[in-house]
């Protein structure tokens, strides 16, 4: 148990990592007031991350959840930097 519970930290700390490096300053406003769709989806990955966590999903789901955050945030990257939007 103790196991999945360090690959899983593992794994979404190099996501959150990763994410972190892309991130661009102001994203999340712009997301609310011009993306709510993706605002809403980013958030709603977050509670079904949180939800692995602490129903003791799988890694395999983590995993998947992960994959789906990753694509929801380089689409809100890309959004952002399509309106104009520097970091």
């Amino acid at each position: 148990m103790r196991l999945t519970i360090s690959k899983k930290d593992k794994l979404l700390n190099l996501t959150l990592d990763g994410l972190d490096e892309k991130y661009p300053s102001g994203l999340y406003d712009w997301l609310y007031k011009n993306k709510v769709e993706v605002y809403r989806q980013i958030f709603e990955l977050e509670d079904r991350i949180n939800d692995n966590f602490n129903t003791n999903g799988t890694v395999k789901e983590l995993k998947a959840i992960l994959r789906v955050y990753w694509i929801e945030y380089m689409k809100a990257i890309s959004y952002f930097k399509e309106g104009g939007q520097t970091d």
